[in-house]
Parts: structure tokens; sequence; C-alpha cells
């Protein structure tokens, strides 16, 4: 057991004299350094919230549209009617065959004249909400930035307190 144990330790030295850089080598990480505006560009577009309240401002946009469609209620309706007359047909004097044809179109619009205020209320709250959903995206981009540049400088002041020692 003790022939083993001194031929191992034989073959460890003898590598560690060979291959000393196997033994003490450490993968060497690429290092990274951002600048603040790069690191704003990258924040800013992986951000969910911001992605979010986009989202937010284009259903709000949606719902004025909406409001506005409710006031105006528009119709259409349309209609076709053919009668074939054959030969023996009472209406008919010559004797002869022919038929009638018969078409109805119509279009109908209709605006409310008055709706107790609920129409001016609905589109005045349909726009508060656009505007309440433009500020929570400007809230969420004003507040990623200041979270990505107190980040940033936290990162600058550490590497600097770190490198004083």
């Amino acid at each position: 057991m003790k022939k083993y144990s001194i031929l191992i330790y034989i073959v460890w030295v003898s590598f560690c004299v060979v291959f000393p850089r196997a033994v003490c080598a450490q993968e060497e990480k690429p290092t990274f350094t951002y600048t603040l505006d790069e690191c704003l560009e990258i924040a800013l577009k992986r951000s969910a919230d911001i992605r979010i309240a986009a989202e937010e401002i284009k259903v709000a946009s949606g719902v004025v549209l909406e409001t506005w469609a409710d006031i105006l209620s528009v119709g259409a309706n349309g209609g076709y009617t053919y009668t074939d007359f054959t030969a023996g047909s009472s209406r008919l004097s010559g004797g002869g065959s022919s038929y009638s044809e018969s078409y109805t179109l119509g279009l109908s619009a209709s605006i409310p004249v008055f709706t107790g205020g609920r129409t001016l209320w609905g589109i005045n709250t349909s726009y508060l909400q656009k505007d309440l959903a433009l500020e929570e995206f400007r809230s969420s981009v004003g507040s990623i930035i200041y979270e990505t540049k107190t980040a940033f400088y936290s990162v600058l002041l550490a590497r600097e307190e770190t490198a004083m020692r």
C-alpha cells in the first residue's frame, strides 16, 4: 500500500512539474465593459415594465376608438327578388314567357340626440385612461433609467474601492 501511495505522489509531482499551467490554470473570463449609454439602451430594450406599459397605451387607444364608434350606429340591408312568368300564366297576354326582377337597398344611420351625458362622459373617460397609460409609460421609463444609473455608478464605486485596497 505504501508503494502505491509513493508512486502516486511521484506521478503527481512530475505532472505538476511538466504541466504547471494545467494545475494552476484558471479559465480567464472575458471582461465586458459597458458605457452608461449602452447600459441604458439594454435596460430600456429588455424591461418588461416598459413593454407592458406600451401595450397598455395600445389598449387605451383602442378604447378611445371604441367609445367614438359607439356614438354612430350604421346599418345596411338589401334584397333581390326574381319572378319568372312562364307560358300559360294568367298575367301574360301574349302567350310568351317573361320574367321580373326587383332590387331593394337600404342604408340607415343614427346618432343619439340626448343620452343624459353618458356619451360625453364615456369619451372623456376614455381619453383620461389613455393619458394615464402614457404617464405610466413615462414613469416606467424614468424608473428604469434611475435604477440603471444607480447600479452603474454603484459598480464603478465598488471597483474604485477594491482597487484602493
